[in-house]
C-alpha cells in the first residue's frame, strides 16, 4: 500500500459503479492519507458511490476534496455522502441529483460544518432546491464558494439566497447564471435583477469583512512582538548610569546600537498574507481550478474547465 499517495486522479477513466468503484472503496479503508480524489466524467452511479463513501467511513482523517462531476447520480445517492464528515471541497456538478437530492444532502452538510466549498452547477435544481440550499448557507459558518450556474432558480428561488446572505458572514462567491430566467410575470424579471444584485453585494461585504479582520489580526501580531524589543532597549539604557565613566562611555554606545537594532527590526514589517482574491473574485485562474479552488487546499496540479465551477 503506497502511503505517500496524496492526490488521486481519475478523470475520463470510464470507471464503472462496481467492480471499479468496490476497489476505490477498498483503497479509502486502508489508505487514510489521500486528500484529493477526482473522479470527473465516469460513470461511478449512486451503486458506485455508496462504495467510495463506505471506504470514507474508516479513514481517520478522511478526503479533503471529492470531485463526482459527470457520473450519473440521482437524489438516491446523496443520503451517502453524509457520511464525508471531513470534506473541505465536494463538486457535483452536471448530476441530476434534483431538488430531493440536495434536501437529502442539506443535513450532513449542515451537520459536518465542514464544507468550504460546494459545485452544484447543472443539477437540476428549481426555486425548491434553492431554498433548501438557502438553509444550508444561513447555517454555515464556513462556507465560502458556492456554484449553482445552469439550474432553473427564478424569483422565489434567488429571494431565499439573498435573505440567507444577510444572515451569513462566511460566503465569499456565490455563482449564479447572469441571465434573469423566463417568468409568466414580466415584473418578475426586473425583481430577479435587483435580487441577483443583492446577493452580489452581500458576498462582496463578506469579502471586505474578511480582509479586516485578517489585517487586524495581522497588525496584532506584529504589535505583541514589539514590547519585547523596546523592553531589551529600556534596560540596557538604565544599566548605563550607574557604571564609572569610561563604563559609561562604553556601555552608552552599546545603548546607542540597542534602538538601532530595533528600528532596523520595525523597517521590515511582516509580509501580506492574506491570498484573498479582489472582491468579485472572477479570475480566470479560479474558473480553471478542479472541484472549486482545489489548488488553495493543497496546491494541486491546475485542472481543466469540464470538472472546475
Amino acid at each position: 500500500m503506497n502511503m505517500n499517495l496524496r492526490e488521486l486522479y481519475l478523470a475520463d477513466n470510464k470507471l464503472n459503479g462496481l467492480q471499479d468503484s468496490a476497489q476505490l472503496g477498498n483503497l479509502l479503508k486502508f489508505n487514510c492519507y489521500i486528500q484529493i480524489l477526482d473522479l470527473r466524467n465516469n460513470h461511478i452511479l449512486d451503486s458506485g458511490l455508496a462504495y467510495i463513501c463506505e471506504g470514507l467511513k474508516e479513514q481517520r482523517r478522511g478526503l479533503v476534496t471529492l470531485v463526482l462531476w459527470n457520473n450519473q447520480l440521482t437524489h438516491s445517492g446523496m443520503a451517502y455522502l453524509g457520511m464525508t464528515l471531513s470534506l473541505e471541497t465536494l463538486n457535483l456538478g452536471h448530476n441530476p441529483i434534483g431538488n430531493e437530492g440536495v434536501r437529502n444532502l442539506k443535513n450532513g452538510l449542515i451537520g459536518n460544518r465542514s464544507v468550504l466549498r460546494l459545485g452544484l452547477a447543472s443539477t437540476k435544481l428549481t426555486c425548491e432546491g434553492a431554498v433548501a440550499v438557502a438553509e444550508f448557507i444561513a447555517e454555515s459558518p464556513r462556507l465560502l464558494r458556492l456554484d449553482l450556474r445552469e439550474n432553473e432558480i427564478k424569483t422565489g428561488g434567488l429571494m431565499a439566497l439573498s435573505l440567507a446572505l444577510k444572515v451569513n458572514h462566511s460566503l465569499l462567491r456565490l455563482d449564479l447564471d447572469r441571465e434573469p430566467k423566463k417568468e409568466s410575470v414580466k415584473s418578475f424579471i426586473e425583481t430577479q435583477k435587483a435580487l441577483l444584485a443583492e446577493i452580489q453585494n452581500g458576498c462582496k461585504r463578506n469579502f471586505i469583512l474578511a480582509k479586516e479582520q485578517e489585517e487586524k489580526e495581522q497588525k496584532l501580531q506584529q504589535s505583541a512582538s514589539m514590547p519585547e524589543k523596546i523592553t531589551v532597549t529600556e534596560a540596557l539604557e538604565e544599566e548605563g548610569p550607574g557604571e564609572d565613566e569610561e563604563d559609561e562611555e562604553e556601555e552608552g554606545e552599546e545603548a546607542g546600537e540597542g534602538p538601532v537594532s530595533s528600528e532596523n527590526g520595525a523597517a521590515e514589517p511582516a509580509e501580506d498574507g492574506a491570498g484573498a482574491t479582489d472582491s468579485d473574485s472572477d479570475t480566470d485562474e479560479d474558473e480553471e481550478d478542479a472541484g472549486l479552488a482545489t489548488k488553495d487546499l493543497s496546491r494541486a496540479r491546475g485542472q481543466n474547465d469540464s470538472g472546475g465551477t
